[in-house]
């Protein structure tokens, strides 16, 4: 899969901890935790809308399936963000946490999407 920033926010925290001494409090840096991105679009079904990249899936479907295979088969899949010049700022391999779907009125697929970065160990 692959997003331009605009489209989507990517979050990142780590589980900074702050401690009482007798004087003030301190920080201390935790372990960053895994990075994680959601967003919600539609996936075109058999059209020819101004926006659709050519070379594009032109079946909609064709993609729902991809991301239910690599869900059913517990397996990660690759995500690239890109920036409006094409440079990658996300490259990750990431569990599908969540994946919710509806076809609309003119047979388009609306969906919502969560995932999070996923290591080989």
């Amino acid at each position: 899969m692959s997003f331009r920033t605009a489209d989507v926010e990517i979050k990142t925290e780590r589980e900074n901890t702050d401690f009482r001494t007798t004087r003030r409090y301190l920080r201390i840096f935790g372990t960053q935790k895994n990075r994680s991105i959601e967003w919600s679009s539609f996936f075109p079904v058999n059209k020819n809308y101004d926006f659709v990249e050519p070379n594009s899936v032109p079946d909609g479907w064709d993609i729902h399936n991809f991301i239910f295979r690599f869900m059913d088969n517990n397996l990660p899949v690759r995500i690239v963000v890109t920036n409006d010049i094409r440079r990658p700022v996300l490259n990750m391999l990431a569990s599908v946490d969540n994946y919710s779907f509806r076809e609309d009125a003119v047979n388009d697929i609306q969906y919502s999407i969560r995932l999070t970065e996923f290591t080989l160990i």
